[in-house]
């Protein structure tokens, strides 16, 4: 008897949990009628009120609830409970498996939110494949072919919406590229530029838009872990803390952006481009180089070289530092390290980068040094013996101001050790015309003269100088405003162009920072330089 009534209780569960799904799912169609018709999707409204057989003349929203407002909660919610803001959706291009070019189809609407059925049960299923990161199947997604039509489709999760489009809808949507613009919103596609100068650099950039993914984006969308640390809700925890280092932004720094260093760059594409291109040809005694360290004065063009090989490399990115693998919880530090290699070499070919690594791997032994600092460094040491030995194709890529403070192991394992130096006085010369245009100058202004005057400068240095010149011009632009009369309605003055007393001025207020390491770096290259 007691079996008896507990089965008739699950039962009575269950049908009440299909019921409260059922209905939710009717809401959700509420909803999305009430958003599409804000939107101004008249056919998409027509259709999902034909297919789902719920109107807005049967129900309406209350409570003032927006679906835009029940996502936004949820967003919330969610970064608040694992410190990230969540990715609920990523285009497809021709690049992902997963694009289906015929659309993937939606469930059955009317049997869906009526509850019960083979429809619902196939709706169920997409829900949650689309959960798990696989919606993009139209097999998968449910609903097959109803009747023909293609304009409601993809609203089940995971699957691409096409829409037929009006003469009177707000925005436009792309059907082959799953793409939406609405002009003037906040969906507008931004296409900015601006200057990337920093060391080295000094090229202008044009970022890539989130509505044209590419090859660069698709590669960074890999998902999944290693089986056994799939298994292991420890192991599992802390790899979802080092997946928020992975890069998900292209930096959008290329190599003909970076003036010189012609040395390091072909490092580098013998690390990552050549051996990706042409593998037959690094094997055996020629594997490509596991580990490079980029050491040299700061402001040089270390990090923006790491940015290059984000932005041209086809590996995954990690962007590791000290916070990413310190951990004030016993031995959390060296799992974090065994978890940081063991999903590089899951996600191989891929890039370990780790910016100031001084901060990480100094020589072990000093006085006042802590276990655990001790402990997580000799398992860095260990997985980058095991990296060097492994089929997979890891980089480390670590760059450092103070390479004489690295632990000695870390050198022989850092195979190719290359000083960043100084720019010559030609790439002076190029960053300076990159970052201050000859449109901004006057005839008689020279920035070849300014280059060979900044020996010594580093990169970041020049490009001071530079601001600081076209400061000047705005300068007396500004004190004259002052002392006129405020004119409604009138258009803005532009500064005047920089002449050569604003160059010396400025090369005159700016002074270098970090010239006088220059002869440790040279004395440390003979010492222990590998290029």
């Amino acid at each position: 008897m007691a079996s008896l009534t507990r089965t008739r209780a699950e039962h009575e569960s269950r049908i009440n949990e299909e019921r409260k799904r059922a209905e939710r799912g009717k809401q959700l169609v509420v909803l999305m009628l009430h958003h599409l018709t804000q939107a101004g999707y008249t056919g998409s409204v027509e259709t999902l009120a034909a297919e789902s057989g719920v109107t807005l003349n049967q129900f309406e929203v209350a409570d003032n609830v927006e679906l835009i407002s029940v996502l936004q909660e949820w967003e919330d919610f969610y970064e608040l409970r694992f410190a990230r803001k969540p990715k609920i959706v990523k285009k497809l291009s021709k690049y992902s498996s997963e694009v289906d070019p015929h659309g993937a189809g939606m469930a059955d609407g009317k049997k869906g939110c009526g509850g019960g059925g083979a429809a619902a049960a196939r709706a169920r299923r997409a829900s949650s494949m689309a959960q798990l990161g696989g919606g993009g199947d139209g097999s998968s997604s449910g609903g097959g072919v109803d009747d023909g039509s293609n304009s409601a489709r993809g609203v089940a999760a995971g699957g691409r919406r096409t829409r037929p489009q009006p003469s009177g809808a707000v925005g436009r949507e792309n059907g082959a590229q799953g793409q939406r613009s609405d002009p003037g919103g906040e969906g507008s596609p931004t296409d900015p530029s601006g200057l990337v100068i920093s060391g080295h650099v000094a090229g202008k950039g044009r970022e890539e838009s989130d509505e044209a993914p590419g090859p660069w984006e698709h590669r960074i969308k890999k998902a999944g872990l290693p089986p056994a640390m799939a298994a292991n809700a420890e192991l599992r925890e802390l790899a979802g803390w080092l997946q928020r280092d992975m890069i998900q932004t292209n930096p959008n720094v290329r190599w003909d952006a970076i003036a010189e260093l012609d040395g390091v760059k072909r490092v580098l594409k013998e690390s990552l481009v050549m051996p990706l291109r042409y593998p037959e040809y690094f094997t055996g005694l020629l594997q490509p180089w596991k580990g490079v360290l980029l050491y040299g004065p700061p402001g040089t063009g270390k990090t923006l070289l790491a940015k290059a090989v984000a932005t041209e490399c086809n590996t995954t990115f990690f962007n590791i530092s000290a916070s990413s693998i310190v951990s004030k919880w016993r031995g959390d530090s060296e799992k974090l390290v065994r978890v940081l290699f063991e999903l590089a070499r899951h996600h191989a070919p891929s890039t370990i980068f780790v910016d100031e690594i001084d901060a990480l791997m100094s020589a072990r032994g000093d006085s006042g040094e802590h276990e655990g600092s001790r402990r997580m460094k000799t398992e860095l040491l260990v997985q980058m013996d095991g990296l060097l030995a492994c089929d997979a194709q890891v980089f480390l890529l670590a760059a450092t101001n103070l390479p004489w403070e690295l632990d000695m192991a870390l050198l022989r394992r850092l195979e190719k050790r290359v000083l960043v130096p100084f720019p010559t006085t030609i790439a002076r010369a190029t960053i300076l015309k990159r970052a201050l245009p000859v449109d901004r100058l006057e005839a008689v202004a020279s920035l070849d003269v300014i280059a060979q005057r900044t020996e010594g400068y580093s990169g970041s240095d020049l490009v001071l100088v530079a601001k600081e010149a076209a400061m000047r011009p705005l300068r007396r632009l500004l004190a004259k405003l002052d002392l006129d009369a405020p004119r409604q309605g009138a258009k803005a003055p532009q500064p005047g162009l920089v002449d050569a007393a604003d160059l010396d001025a400025a090369l005159a207020a700016t002074k270098p920072t970090v010239h006088t390491y220059a002869e440790r770096y040279t004395q440390w290259e003979a010492e222990f330089g590998s290029v």
